[in-house]
C-alpha cells in the first residue's frame, strides 16, 4: 500500500504527513477548494487505475493538496524560485487564513460583551482571571481564554469603558 501511495502521489510518508497536516491549517474555503479537486483527481485515477478505492481516495486527496498550494508553500519555504500564480496563491491562502481568525476573534469578543457585567463582579470579587475563564466555560459553555479575558480587562482600566463598547 505504501509503495503504491509513492507511486500514484510522487510524495514519499514524510511529505504525505506534512500535505495532511498543510491541508488542516488552511482556512475552509481552501479546505473546500481542495476537496473539490480531490474529486476530480479521485475519478481520474479510477479510470487509470484498479487499486482499492479508499488508496485512490487518499491519493487523490494529497494530490489535491499538492496542486492548492501544499508543494508551492513548501518550495516558498526552501527559498526555491516561484512563479507569479504560486505567489500569488501563497497569498490568496494567508488571507483567507486571516478572515477566518478575525470573525473567530469576533465572535470571542461578542460572546464576552454579553457577559461583560459578570467580569466585573467576578474581578470585584477577587476571583482571577483564570477563574473567570473557568466560570464562563461552566456556566456558559464558553471557552475562552485567561489571557483574552486580562487583555479585555487592561482596555477597560485604561479607557473607564468596557473595550467591546
Amino acid at each position: 500500500m505504501l509503495e503504491t501511495l509513492t507511486l500514484l502521489t510522487s510524495m514519499s510518508a514524510r511529505q504525505r504527513e506534512e500535505a495532511i497536516r498543510w491541508l488542516s491549517r488552511q482556512a475552509e474555503e481552501i479546505r473546500v477548494e481542495v476537496m473539490t479537486d480531490r474529486f476530480r483527481t479521485y475519478n481520474k485515477l479510477k479510470k487509470n487505475h484498479q487499486e482499492q478505492a479508499a488508496i485512490l481516495d487518499y491519493a487523490a486527496l494529497l494530490i489535491a493538496c499538492g496542486k492548492n498550494g501544499w508543494r508551492a508553500e513548501r518550495k516558498f519555504r526552501s527559498s526555491a524560485m516561484l512563479t507569479e500564480n504560486e505567489l500569488l496563491g501563497i497569498g490568496r491562502r494567508q488571507v483567507a487564513r486571516a478572515k477566518e481568525q478575525t470573525a473567530r476573534h469576533a465572535k470571542i469578543r461578542e460572546n464576552i460583551a454579553v457577559h461583560w457585567g459578570e467580569v466585573v463582579e467576578l474581578r470585584r470579587g477577587s476571583v482571577s482571571f483564570r477563574g473567570i475563564a473557568r466560570h464562563f466555560l461552566s456556566a456558559h459553555g464558553l471557552r475562552i481564554s485567561h489571557t483574552t479575558i486580562s487583555n479585555l480587562w487592561r482596555q477597560w482600566e485604561r479607557y473607564g469603558q468596557s473595550p467591546l463598547d
